[in-house]
């Protein structure tokens, strides 16, 4: 048959990167559980950083700002994860661990499990706008939320929010199945037109191709957040541990003691910072 083997080549190539694709995004899900367990250590951290520092008596002004900042930021990240677990609770997985019912049963959901869902949401979690969810608060990060997770749109007030049909809130994200394969194996193959295949799958996995070196990239950035919360997470309980041999008295600190728990406090506030930081947003 003409064009048999070019066909034939063509399709496995493609095939080839659908594998490629779906390995990567096993693996990404695996990077944002790992992601999220990091965040929770340094949740933990931050707090009895901030409990120490504002059990301290006679603070000056500016640091009792900074532990405003502080708890803000850390408020904020435990807030999202409260919203996301009521959700995610109310989508009565099944035994195959995927959401089968209610509002987070949409697209967001039902590709994965409890634990998989929250760690998706949370890494990748945008609102209509574009903007994470993380970086938002109150009624606005719930419907953004609530919205994401159920893949279509919630009203509220008056108004609504709607993620639309994207799964993840990533610069030129694709869905977690590519139809590439169903499209050439089930359409173009009964034409019999072994050059339009060939040249059909090979866009294909062009087009997959493309998607699996976004997910690649984003891979690299989940790591690098996952290894600076680890780095944060353990610097600030070393800082913490110093800082437990101080006076809780700030008018009889040392200028070095001073110093020590300053670097406590810009540690503590950096760490809640990294708890909301979404991925790709220094892209």
């Amino acid at each position: 048959m003409f064009n048999k083997d070019l066909r034939e080549t063509a399709i496995r190539n493609m095939k080839a990167e659908q594998s490629r694709y779906e390995s990567e995004n096993k693996q990404l899900v695996g990077d944002a559980e790992q992601l999220l367990g990091k965040r929770r250590l340094l949740k933990s951290a931050v707090d009895e950083s901030w409990e120490f520092i504002n059990s301290m008596r006679n603070k000056p002004t500016a640091l009792d700002t900074e532990l405003k900042i502080i708890k803000i930021e850390s408020k904020k990240f435990s807030g999202l994860l409260n919203t996301l677990e009521k959700e995610i609770s109310k989508a009565n997985f099944t035994s195959g661990g995927t959401a089968a019912t209610g509002v987070a049963a949409g697209i967001g959901v039902a590709a994965f499990g409890p634990t998989a869902a929250l760690a998706i949401a949370t890494t990748f979690g945008t609102a209509s706008t574009g903007t994470a969810i993380a970086t938002l608060s109150g009624a606005a990060a719930t419907n953004a939320a609530l919205a994401w997770l159920g893949g279509g749109a919630l009203v509220a007030g008056g108004g609504g929010t709607a993620a639309g049909t994207a799964l993840l809130g990533l610069a030129g994200p694709v869905g977690w199945a590519i139809g590439g394969g169903a499209l050439v194996t089930a359409g173009l193959l009964k034409s019999g037109k072994n050059k339009k295949i060939a040249e059909q799958a090979s866009m294909e996995a062009a087009k997959i191709r493309k998607h699996v070196k976004a997910i690649e990239a984003t891979r690299t950035e989940i790591q690098e957040i996952t290894a600076l919360s680890t780095a944060a997470s353990d610097g600030l309980r070393g800082m913490l541990l110093q800082c437990r041999t101080l006076t809780t008295d700030y008018t009889q600190l040392t200028p070095e003691a001073k110093q020590r728990l300053g670097a406590l406090v810009n540690n503590t506030k950096a760490g809640a910072q990294l708890l909301n930081r979404a991925v790709g947003a220094n892209a």
